[in-house]
């Protein structure tokens, strides 16, 4: 696995859940809007690491972690942002469990020293990641291929 597996299950989770319609939120109007404008902060940090882990070739230890140093702070300034929403019920336990997730995310991106250890320490995280896009999407009224995690 070379940096390709983040493409192909971005795809994948696109394929599947693309088609199926949002059910109706679980989130007031002004929740929802808090959320897209933390997730559009969040965007282009998560779109320069993407390109970086996703390239056609694999990027070289150093490249990897210098963007691994640059894309840390922008996952702690999403949880910042999300933790400011008032997120109720079964989104609030979802967004804490995105949180807790991203911590474990953020551990691995922290303490890359190698590609192989980089691979081995994200690859668990990312079925958790879909399973939580999946539930946000159902908890915000969004289709989950529009909800970047």
């Amino acid at each position: 696995m070379h940096f390709r597996w983040p493409r192909l299950l971005a795809i994948t989770a696109i394929t599947v859940t693309a088609s199926t319609s949002a059910a109706s939120a679980s989130v007031s109007p002004s929740v929802l809007s808090q959320w897209k404008r933390a997730e559009a902060a969040f965007a282009p940090a998560d779109n320069k690491w993407s390109a970086v882990i996703e390239s056609s070739t694999a990027p070289t230890l150093g490249e990897l972690v210098k963007a691994n140093n640059a894309f840390v702070p922008a996952v702690k300034a999403f949880d910042s942002a999300l933790g400011k929403i008032s997120f109720t019920g079964k989104t609030a336990k979802d967004i804490l469990a995105l949180m807790a997730l991203n911590q474990k995310e953020v551990t691995v991106l922290s303490h890359t020293t190698s590609v192989k250890g980089f691979e081995s320490g994200l690859v668990p995280l990312v079925g958790k990641y879909m399973s939580l896009q999946g539930a946000l999407s159902k908890d915000l009224g969004i289709p989950a291929a529009e909800i970047i995690l």
